[in-house]
């Protein structure tokens, strides 16, 4: 299947923290997949494009970037979110290839630990 994407996907799905930028009350999510370029999460609220978000991946480690709203599609009770994520800045707490390496690492442990 022939897709335009600049980077390669990752499917991770784990719990995710998204606020706007100049926002204090949290929303949470389920980050179905990500990239070097950005992500998507699931969500029960519906975001506006081109909101910037703060994003607090919650896994072994958490993650923080930045990013904007890209695309939300309603499925159901619920919202399908891309994110591109921003330019490279201070508030990244590592660089995003090792935090996506990270991630996948800890997604196939789950899965192993869920074989027969």
């Amino acid at each position: 299947m022939f897709t335009n994407r600049q980077f390669p996907r990752h499917f991770v799905e784990t719990s995710i923290e998204v606020r706007k930028v100049d926002a204090s009350n949290p929303s949470f999510g389920q980050m179905k997949d990500i990239s070097v370029g950005g992500l998507a999460f699931e969500s029960e609220t519906e975001w506006e494009i081109g909101t910037i978000i703060d994003i607090h991946i919650l896994a072994a480690s958490t993650f923080s970037v930045f990013g904007k709203i890209v695309w939300c599609k309603k499925i159901l009770a619920r919202y399908k979110v891309g994110v591109q994520f921003m330019e490279k800045d201070e508030h990244e707490t590592i660089p995003r290839q090792r935090m996506i390496d990270e991630l996948c690492e800890l997604q196939t442990h789950k899965a192993t630990l869920y074989l027969p």
